[in-house]
C-alpha cells in the first residue's frame, strides 16, 4: 500500500501541477476550471435528453437526477481525482499479480490481513457529523473526506472477503467471481464497505475458539 501511496502521490502532484499551469494560462485557478468542465459535461447530456424516447415526467426525473449528479461532482471532484488514480494503481497492481509469469508481488501485508489504520475512523465520523448537519465549505471538505475514506473500508472489506475465500480455500474461479459481485452487484459494495467499517469493533479475521 505504501508503493501505491508514493506512486498516486507523485501522479497526482504532477497532475496538479499541469492542470494549474493550464488555469493560469486561461486566466482562470483549478476549481473554476474543473467546475467549467462538469458543467460542460453535464450541459451535454442534458441536451441529448429531448432526442430520447422518454415521456416528459421521466425527462424531468433524468434532468433533476443529472443535475444532482452535477453538484456533486462539482463539489467531490478532488477526491474522486484522488480515489480513481489509485484504483487504477491497484489495478495495475493486480493485474501484474496475475498475469505475469510467477506473480509480481510486492512487499508488505498480505492483502488478505491488510486493515486501513484505526486512527482514520475518528475522522471518517466527524466528517460524517459535519456534512449532515452544517453547509457550504465545511460540507464539502467533510465530503470530500467521506469520498477518501470509505473506498478504504472497501477495499478492507474485501481483504476480509479475501481472507476467508482463503481459510475455506475457495476455487480461484470463484473467488474472481465473488470479487466482481462485490464490486458490481447493487447493493454488495454497501455491505462489503460496512463490514470493512465494523471490523474495527469486530475483528471479523480473529481466529475463534470452540469450545468443547
Amino acid at each position: 500500500d505504501r508503493a501505491v501511496a508514493f506512486a498516486l502521490g507523485g501522479t497526482l502532484l504532477l497532475s496538479l501541477l499541469l492542470l494549474s499551469a493550464y488555469a493560469l494560462y486561461q486566466g482562470s485557478d483549478i476549481f473554476t476550471l474543473a467546475n467549467g468542465i462538469v458543467q460542460g459535461e453535464i450541459d451535454r447530456s442534458l441536451a441529448t435528453l429531448p432526442t430520447t424516447d422518454l415521456t416528459p415526467e421521466q425527462m424531468a426525473e433524468m434532468k433533476q437526477l443529472m443535475e444532482q449528479v452535477g453538484t456533486f461532482l462539482r463539489q467531490a471532484w478532488p477526491a474522486l481525482t484522488v480515489v480513481f488514480g489509485g484504483l487504477t494503481l491497484l489495478l495495475a497492481v493486480a493485474l501484474l499479480a496475475n498475469l505475469r509469469p510467477g506473480g509480481y508481488v510486492l512487499p508488505g501485508v498480505d492483502f488478505a490481513a491488510w486493515k486501513s489504520p484505526e486512527v482514520l475512523i475518528w475522522p471518517f465520523i466527524a466528517a460524517g457529523f459535519i456534512y449532515f448537519f452544517t453547509n457550504g465549505w465545511p460540507a464539502v471538505i467533510s465530503l470530500n473526506l467521506l469520498v477518501l475514506l470509505l473506498p478504504l473500508y472497501f477495499l478492507q472489506g474485501l481483504a476480509i472477503i479475501s481472507h476467508f475465500f482463503r481459510l475455506k480455500a475457495v476455487a480461484p474461479w470463484l473467488r474472481n467471481l465473488g470479487y466482481v459481485m462485490a464490486v458490481l452487484l447493487n447493493p454488495l459494495p454497501i455491505i462489503v464497505t460496512f463490514v470493512g467499517l465494523f471490523d474495527l469493533w469486530v475483528d471479523f479475521r480473529k481466529p475463534r475458539t470452540t469450545n468443547t
